[in-house]
């Protein structure tokens, strides 16, 4: 049940997309996706026309995508889901030409949120959830700027752990002036020597 209802929302972000063209590189190859655990393994096997998504393989996997939803939702939707809401990040191994093909696959994909909420829930719905998430994860890229710039403060104004640009600048200056005053130090010293 649960293969049927991914399969046909793939296929509808696929073909939404006009991201059908990138199907026939892959076709005939697996790609198996573990993102919950060892025992919550699914293949996607493309055809020219549509991904088959399910749980037994029909040959061994081409590619293999391990990770957290959270980091599968980030790479699909990078607009939604902020990378500070990703608690893993993917890993993606196998023939290199079927991960290049699922990577063209993936970039071409222009998933509408708000659409495949609607088929869900209604257009009104929808459209306030959408917004709601929108306005998360712009809440949510604020705050942690937010957070970055006053941490970053504390730690040179307050703390001293962290110096500022122009100190940074002179320090670096000065090694310079340093170094070459050293290397004429050592050309006169050489010159004396002779």
């Amino acid at each position: 049940m649960l293969e049927r209802l991914l399969e046909n929302a793939i296929n509808r972000v696929v073909t939404d997309s006009g991201a059908g063209r990138f199907l026939a590189p892959l076709a005939g190859s697996v790609i198996a996706v573990q993102l919950f655990g060892p025992d919550r393994l699914l293949y996607l096997s493309p055809t020219r026309e549509r991904i088959e998504v399910t749980r037994q393989a029909r040959q061994e996997p081409d590619v293999t995508i391990c990770g957290g939803p959270s980091a599968l939702a980030r790479t699909l939707y990078p607009a939604v889901v902020p990378a500070r809401f990703c608690n893993a990040n993917l890993t993606i191994k196998g023939n290199a030409e079927v991960v290049a093909g699922l990577r063209d696959l993936v970039d071409s994909l222009d998933p509408d949120l708000e659409e495949q909420l609607a088929r869900f829930m209604g257009d009104t719905p929808a459209r306030k959830t959408a917004n709601i998430l929108h306005q998360l994860s712009g809440w949510a890229a604020a705050a942690s700027s937010s957070a970055a710039t006053s941490t970053g403060e504390v730690l040179r104004e307050e703390v001293r752990l962290l110096t500022t640009r122009p100190r940074v600048e002179r320090f670096v200056a000065g090694v310079e002036r340093l170094r070459d005053d050293a290397e004429q130090l050592a050309q006169r010293i050489e010159r004396l020597a002779r």
